[in-house]
């Protein structure tokens, strides 16, 4: 069990005052990382067949993989991901 976390930044838009819609936002994550990962064994799945799906590598990968989602004018600032201990990996990019 892990929770995502994601951190963005951009412009506003002037007429609905945020960055991006939360719920596209969430749709993106969810079509790019969850829905792969989810109740799935992790060594089986093609996003780490070149490295062993630690907290690490999963949150460097998370985060690569959304980051490509996202509009040119959002830039993704962090991806946290954290287990159900409360131990969480930080993934951070630059603004």
């Amino acid at each position: 069990d892990f929770t995502v976390e994601v951190v963005v930044t951009g412009p506003l838009n002037p007429n609905t005052q945020c960055i991006m819609d939360y719920s596209a936002l969430q749709r993106r994550l969810r079509k790019s990382i969850i829905h792969e990962v989810d109740h799935k064994f992790l060594n089986d799945l093609e996003m780490f067949a070149d490295c062993v799906p630690s907290a690490e590598n999963m949150a460097r990968i998370f985060f690569e993989r959304f980051q490509a989602t996202l509009p040119k004018r959002i830039t993704l600032l962090s991806l946290t991901l954290e287990d159900r201990e409360g131990a969480a990996t930080i993934v951070t990019g630059a603004p």
